[in-house]
């Protein structure tokens, strides 16, 4: 080594300078391996994305692809259904040759292409309805005109008041109900409609209070509603319903429903029956209607609202048809209300106001069990004029003057102890019910008596019950010397209860 003259130290250090490079040469490879093996990764979902992009349509499909593989993309859509994609975007246009409605290029229907002419849609209604109730009512009016006509067709032939009660209690009797009316029932009930619009049936329960109106109304094809009242009832809104300030709406109850069916159906007898009406003061809700009664027919009208009550249709005002201005509905001559009163500590006691304002027929006893003779009879339709003319008959042809009875003037004396005593409002009811009552039979002059004594018993002389009487047998005999054997009956059972 000398000999080349290169020494030991020197080879030694060029040898560790060699080796320094080497190393770092190694290093720097790496380090450059690394950062490209850390780009391929990054790149690597981007490039995979790209080779797929570039196979041919015919073999890419949903099969081709791993659906483990969170960067498989998705299935590749067939050029038909791109296309009917493309189609639905259209908007809609009429075919100009067939007139069809397409969303294509073409017609579905002929083939013929466009134009696009874009359908005009139709102008959406704008409907407002404060009282969707009455409105199913107004919408019901080609119903009831084609029942009205199928009711004339099965009409009563020339009616008489004795043929009309002879056929109810017949119908009561041989319905599916087997109902046992006497002819004097059901002539009282008569005679009660004839003279006030307001009738109560009282007495014990299960004695056919309900069932008398409504097989009335069956019998002659009659509109009969029931509204069941409630003891919480305080004012006339329990029965009327109500109108909301906020919505601007009027949700009429059972009754008020009843009541404007009633004003569409004029030609139609109608009842509306509200069913132990004294478990609430009867005052508190129907006072209104207690002071229509004394008005004339003309005016019996009734403000259901102090907003007017009209449907709105695109900037277009539709009257309701059975109410005025919107706001007030008419009690029409056609409608009565028959009220049912059982006598327990539930309900409460009935004031002379009420009273004096209705017909009274107290039922207080079970009647004797009905023997069907033949099958259910047909209804016959009676129309609320023909019973009309049926009132006026029997009013103008039968004569009674309640001045002329000899014993009415010592009847008042009876009863002027217990603060007792009937107006002229009753002494006109009397009147019109005796000349009907006794017009609902054949010889009208043999139930004179039996109508008078029944009716002052019920309006008049049934007012004892809530005195307080110190010598009843003295009382009935009082009654019985006058000739009202069934007023004396009455105050001697008034005995036998306390």
């Amino acid at each position: 080594m000398s000999a080349l003259g290169i020494s030991r130290s020197q080879l030694a250090s060029e040898a560790t300078a060699y080796n320094i490079s080497t190393v770092s040469g190694t290093m720097i490879y790496f380090l450059i391996a690394t950062v490209l093996g850390v780009l391929c990764i990054i790149f690597h979902p981007f490039t995979k994305q790209l080779s797929l992009e570039e196979l041919p349509v015919n073999i890419a499909s949903a099969d081709a692809f791993d659906d483990k593989d969170p960067f498989a993309p998705a299935p590749i859509e067939s050029k038909e259904e791109d296309e009917k994609e493309n189609d639905n975007d259209e908007e809609a246009w009429a075919c100009a040759k067939c007139g069809m409605v397409n969303h294509g290029k073409y017609c579905e229907n002929c083939g013929a292409p466009g134009p696009f002419v874009p359908k005009e849609e139709e102008p959406k209604s704008v409907t407002f309805e404060p009282c969707p109730a009455f409105a199913l009512i107004d919408e019901e009016e080609q119903e009831r005109k084609e029942t009205l006509a199928k009711r004339q067709a099965e009409a009563f032939q020339n009616p008489t008041l004795p043929e009309v009660t002879r056929f109810v209690v017949d119908y009561a009797r041989d319905s599916r109900l087997h109902l046992s009316y006497t002819p004097e029932i059901i002539a009282s009930f008569i005679a009660g409609l004839g003279a006030t619009k307001l009738t109560i049936l009282q007495g014990m329960s299960g004695t056919g209070k309900t069932s008398l109106p409504k097989i009335f109304a069956e019998a002659l094809d009659c509109d009969c509603r029931l509204v069941e009242v409630e003891s919480s009832w305080k004012d006339k809104n329990e029965l009327i319903g109500y109108y909301n300030e906020f919505t601007k709406l009027f949700t009429p109850k059972k009754f008020t429903t009843a009541l404007y069916s009633a004003t569409l159906e004029k030609e139609t007898i109608n009842f509306i029956v509200l069913d132990e009406m004294n478990l609430s003061r009867i005052e508190y809700y129907f006072s209104d209607f207690l002071s229509l009664m004394e008005a004339e027919p003309d005016k019996r009208v009734f403000s259901l609202s102090s907003v007017p009550l009209f449907r709105q249709e695109d900037g277009t005002r539709k009257d309701y048809l059975g109410l005025t201005k919107g706001t007030t509905i008419r009690v029409t001559p056609n409608l009565w209300f028959i009220g049912t009163a059982n006598r327990d500590e539930s309900t409460f006691e009935i004031s002379d106001k009420v009273y004096d304002r209705s017909n009274v027929i107290n039922l207080n006893h079970r009647a004797p069990k009905a023997i069907p003779q033949g099958q259910p009879r047909s209804p016959k339709y009676l129309s609320y004029a023909a019973l009309q003319g049926l009132f006026d008959t029997a009013l103008s042809s039968f004569a009674f003057d309640l001045d002329t009875v000899p014993y009415l003037s010592k009847l008042e004396e009876i009863l002027a102890p217990y603060n007792i005593s009937f107006g002229n409002r009753i002494a006109r009811q009397i009147e019109a019910y005796v000349r009907i009552y006794c017009s609902c039979f054949i010889d009208k002059e043999a139930h004179l008596n039996e109508a008078l004594e029944s009716i002052l018993l019920d309006k008049v002389v049934h007012k004892l019950e809530y005195k307080s009487i110190e010598d009843k047998e003295s009382l009935a005999e009082a009654f019985e010397a006058i000739g009202l054997k069934r007023c004396a009956a009455f105050v001697r059972s008034l005995s036998e209860d306390l």
